[in-house]
């Protein structure tokens, strides 16, 4: 839908996402072929990682260097960077890393 999330903490991903604790964010996506949780993106230090939960159509990561997608293991982080187009089933996000006034990094569909 075009919206920009800013990712300065844990967001967990899916059709009916649950969040462990008061400082993570949940983002519903909506969509029949994306799972209740499907994927977790974690913040730690300068880095960006995605996990998938173990979701039934998986989720897929495109490298900006190489167009070929390459589907997760569940439960194995990956290393998020600027450019990386994320697939959680049919949606598509692209991942924007910004180091503008406040240091954040984004998440936005495509």
């Amino acid at each position: 839908d075009g919206q920009v999330v800013e990712i300065d903490r844990t967001v967990v991903l899916g059709r009916k996402p649950v969040v462990e604790d008061a400082h993570s964010l949940a983002i519903t996506v909506d969509r029949p072929e994306v799972s209740r949780s499907h994927a977790v993106i974690a913040v730690e230090g300068w880095s960006i990682l995605l996990t998938d939960s173990g979701s039934r159509n998986g989720t897929f990561v495109v490298s900006p260097v190489d167009p070929t997608p390459v589907r997760l293991e569940a439960g194995v982080q990956h290393f998020l960077e600027h450019g990386t187009i994320v697939h959680l089933g049919a949606v598509e996000a692209s991942f924007t890393l910004e180091l503008a006034n406040d240091d954040r990094s984004a998440l936005a569909p495509r």
